[in-house]
This record gives structure tokens, C-alpha cells and sequence, in this order.
């Protein structure tokens, strides 16, 4: 038991990667989580709105954030092969995909309408529904970057500062909740609209992160 638990390839060595990529996907569900808590507060049609809504975004994106995602394995094996100048290129075809699916997923800002006419919500909700979900399609342009350019960390098996990154923009996105949606700090109160913008921004700010650390580390990994 103790060979298989320090073992290589042994439970200990697992977990110490897995762990940190389970709480970074996480922080995904954390950030509409927390949305959702905040708008309790705030208005039982916003709640009632951003189930759906959130729901309906999230769906149409992940089929593009589980590709973005697999560039972890490109980079594995070119690491694995001892071709580290091959990680580089892989991570900017995850970045050039990512942009391409964001893009392409702001077509279907202009459908969100009629998407939720079908629904037969009430108006007000309905109102609120199209409202979230046109803005939560924005920030799958920053939210897919994010994969893609964290495989740099999580293909090399370096999956902590992935899971400090996704944590840290999942806390701004609570700061931001707070702020936006009641109008703190001098902002107009937002509700609804301010909950998902405040998840752009921190999916924007996990993004930004993320390219400094591929841009000032990448040179450093082909030195070594």
C-alpha cells in the first residue's frame, strides 16, 4: 500500500495533479453559483431568469471549452517526446481556436430572443433570460483562452498555479457580483445584467493571467 501510495505514477502523484484540476473546473460552477446566491438577494425573478440562461450558454460552450481544453495533451506529449519548442505552437493554435469559437459563438447573441419566446416564460423573466444569456455569450471568448493557454501549466503536470489562477478569478468574480449588481462604490446598480458581467470580467482576468504567465515562463522552459 505504501509503494502504491508514493510510488511513481502512485495515488499521492495523482492526486497532487488531479486535486488542483478538479477545484480549477470547479471554479466554473463556483462563478455561476455565486451569481445565483447574490441575485437571490437581489430578485426572485433575476434568480428564476439566470437558471436558464446560464444553463443554456453553458451548453453551447462546452463542446468548445473541452477542445480548447485538450491542448493539455498536445503539450504532454511533445514534453514527453523532449520537443519543448513544439509547446509554443500548440498553445497558440489553442489560442487561435479559442478566439475562432468565441467569435462564432456570438452568433447566437442575435437568437436569444427568439430562443427564449419558444421557452413561454413570463415576459419579465423572459426579459431578464435574454438579457444574461447575451452577455454570458460574450465571455466565452475570454473563458475559452482560458483552457487553452492554462495547458501550458496542466500538460507539463504543473497543475497548482491552474488551480490558483481559476481560484483567484473566481473570487473577483464575487467581489465583482457584489459591486455590480447593487451598485457599490458609486456604480449604477446593475441586477441581473451586472451578476454576468461580473463573470465576463473575471473569466477576462483569468485570461490576461494566464497569457503573462505563458509569455514571462515559456521562454524560460526551452532555456532548461
Amino acid at each position: 500500500m505504501r509503494r502504491r501510495w508514493k510510488g511513481d505514477g502512485g495515488y499521492c502523484e495523482v492526486l497532487n495533479i488531479a486535486v488542483p484540476m478538479i477545484l480549477s473546473m470547479g471554479s466554473w460552477s463556483l462563478m455561476h453559483f455565486v451569481d445565483r446566491v447574490f441575485l437571490t438577494w437581489y430578485s426572485r425573478d433575476a434568480l428564476a431568469a439566470a437558471l436558464p440562461s446560464g444553463i443554456l450558454s453553458f451548453t453551447l460552450g462546452t463542446f468548445f471549452l473541452g477542445t480548447a481544453g485538450y491542448v493539455n495533451t498536445f503539450v504532454a506529449q511533445y514534453m514527453g517526446a523532449n520537443r519543448p519548442e513544439r509547446v509554443g505552437a500548440s498553445v497558440w493554435q489553442g489560442i487561435h481556436f479559442s478566439i475562432l469559437a468565441g467569435l462564432f459563438l456570438l452568433v447566437g447573441i442575435p437568437f436569444a430572443p427568439w430562443i427564449f419566446d419558444a421557452a413561454g416564460h413570463e415576459p419579465s423573466i423572459r426579459a431578464l433570460e435574454v438579457v444574461y444569456f447575451q452577455i454570458l455569450m460574450v465571455g466565452w471568448l475570454p473563458g475559452l483562452i482560458m483552457p487553452a493557454v492554462s495547458s501550458f501549466y496542466s500538460g507539463r503536470g504543473v497543475t497548482r498555479p491552474v488551480m490558483w489562477v481559476n481560484l483567484v478569478a473566481a473570487t473577483t468574480n464575487i467581489g465583482l457580483d457584489y459591486i455590480l449588481i447593487f451598485g457599490k462604490l458609486g456604480l449604477p446598480e446593475m441586477g441581473i445584467e451586472g451578476a454576468a458581467w461580473a463573470t465576463v470580467l473575471a473569466h477576462c482576468f483569468g485570461a490576461i493571467v494566464f497569457l503573462l504567465m505563458f509569455h514571462l515562463f515559456y521562454r524560460y522552459l526551452l532555456i532548461c
